[in-house]
C-alpha cells in the first residue's frame, strides 16, 4: 500500500507542482507535500518532518546544488530524486557530484517525467517499509 508513503515535491512553478502531484496520485501516492522553495522544505525538516522521497522538479545543478546539499544534511529524506532537463552525460555528472559529496540517496529522473518512470520508482526498495518515515 503506497498511500502511507511520505512524499515531498519541491518546485518553483505552481503548474509543475500540480502536475507532479497529479502523477503521484496516479501511482497511488497520496501523502504528498508540495513546496515552492528549498527554504520552505528546510523549515519542515527543521521542525522534524521526515519523508520517504523528495522529488525536486526543475533541478538545475548550478542554481540548486547548494540547496540539495543543505537538504541532505538533515538526513530526513530516504531518497532524493532530482528531476532535470539533462542528457545522459549530464545525468552522470550530477550522480558523480552527489557521490563525491557522500549523498548516495540521490537519483536523477530526466524531464519530462513519464508516468511509467514514477511507477518504477514506486516499486524501488525505498518504498518498502522504512522505520524512520513510518514512525510519523
Amino acid at each position: 500500500m503506497h498511500q502511507q508513503r511520505r512524499v515531498a515535491v519541491l518546485g518553483r512553478r505552481l503548474s509543475g507542482l500540480l502536475e507532479f502531484w497529479r502523477k503521484l496520485n496516479g501511482v497511488g501516492l497520496f501523502n504528498v507535500t508540495l513546496r515552492g522553495s528549498p527554504e520552505e522544505l528546510m523549515d519542515l525538516l527543521e521542525a522534524g518532518e521526515r519523508f520517504d522521497v523528495l522529488f525536486f522538479d526543475g533541478f538545475e545543478p548550478g542554481r540548486d546544488a547548494k540547496a540539495i546539499e543543505s537538504i541532505d544534511c538533515y538526513r530526513s529524506i530516504d531518497l532524493i530524486t532530482l528531476v532535470a532537463d539533462v542528457n545522459s552525460l549530464e545525468r552522470r555528472k550530477i550522480l558523480g557530484w552527489a557521490h563525491e559529496r557522500c549523498m548516495p540517496s540521490v537519483q536523477v529522473l530526466q524531464f519530462p517525467v513519464r508516468q511509467e518512470d514514477l511507477e518504477l520508482m514506486v516499486m524501488r526498495p525505498v518504498f518498502s517499509f522504512h522505520p524512520q518515515a513510518a514512525s510519523n
